[in-house]
């Protein structure tokens, strides 16, 4: 089989950090939301080009840390053809519960993205 001819691998998950990974395909997300419950995720859901998720992913990250009990994701949604139709601004957060979205955070808003995972808390 000659190259032309192979499957392109699938990109693999990289991790960012204790609670957080990266993913880039829709079947890796399912299997984040899967591998979460029970308890509580988070999703970021962005695009390479977009200044505003750029700018919040330190916050978000140290959220992360500080609401180390959620599970984390940043999804790069112009590789993500199912999940693309969904999301209509960026950064949007989903906030998940045992695999379903029970909240969302759209935009560059850090204290409003707090005061949900605070809530989201146990």
């Amino acid at each position: 089989m000659d190259d032309s001819t192979k499957p392109s691998p699938k990109p693999l998950p990289s991790q960012l950090g204790p609670t957080m990974q990266g993913v880039r395909t829709d079947e890796q997300l399912a299997a984040f939301l899967a591998g979460s419950k029970p308890g509580t995720a988070v999703v970021e859901y962005g695009t390479s080009w977009c200044h505003k998720c750029h700018e919040m992913f330190p916050q978000f990250y140290k959220l992360s840390k500080q609401y180390d009990q959620h599970k984390y994701a940043v999804a790069q949604v112009e590789t993500m053809q199912a999940t693309v139709s969904s999301i209509k601004y960026t950064p949007t957060f989903g906030i998940f519960r045992n695999g379903k979205r029970v909240d969302e955070v759209v935009g560059k808003e850090p204290q409003k993205l707090a005061d949900r995972l605070w809530l989201h808390s146990d």
